[in-house]
């Protein structure tokens, strides 16, 4: 279970603690056409204030992003999904 540190740090298991080193890229899946899309290298933006990053190892997709690749809802392309 995380717990607060002094100085506001939050820590939880070893396994978890500490930062992450982020490279200046990030892959995302571009939608470009119905039923199309590749994983690209995007570069990787800095959050504004009171946002953050997160490391993500997993991810899916909404039931809006599903039906905008199969085509059943009609917009410009491309588009990244999230």
């Amino acid at each position: 279970m995380p717990t607060e540190m002094s100085g506001g740090e939050v820590r939880g298991p070893s396994r978890l603690a500490g930062t992450f080193p982020m490279g200046a890229t990030m892959q995302t899946f571009v939608m470009t056409g119905v039923g199309e899309g590749s994983i690209r290298e995007l570069d990787r933006f800095e959050p504004a204030p009171g946002e953050v990053v997160l490391r993500t190892r997993a991810a899916a997709i909404c039931t809006t992003e599903r039906r905008i690749f199969s085509g059943d809802v009609a917009i410009p392309f491309p588009v990244i999904g999230g």
